[in-house]
């Protein structure tokens, strides 16, 4: 069994992206919108990184800073 391996390695799960096979995602710090009120309310939301990862080379692509009260959804299907 061979296993290839990311660049970087941040312990987060990573989700397919449907309709492809090249690459994954994961958001840091995940919530939900129930509790996003509530860190609104208190303003103390760190923020949340959305990364890519590449399965063919095992590229990591973090296209946005961690920025506080900045909240990003994914989208269930």
């Amino acid at each position: 069994m061979n296993f290839k391996r990311f660049e970087v390695i941040s312990g987060n799960y990573i989700e397919e992206i449907y309709g492809q096979v090249r690459l994954g995602y994961s958001l840091s710090d995940n919530t939900d919108f129930y509790d996003m009120l509530e860190w609104l309310k208190k303003g103390d939301f760190q923020g949340q990184t959305l990364v890519f990862y590449d399965y063919t080379n095992g590229k990591v692509y973090e296209l946005f800073v961690k920025q506080k009260m900045c909240y990003m959804a994914s989208r269930s299907i």
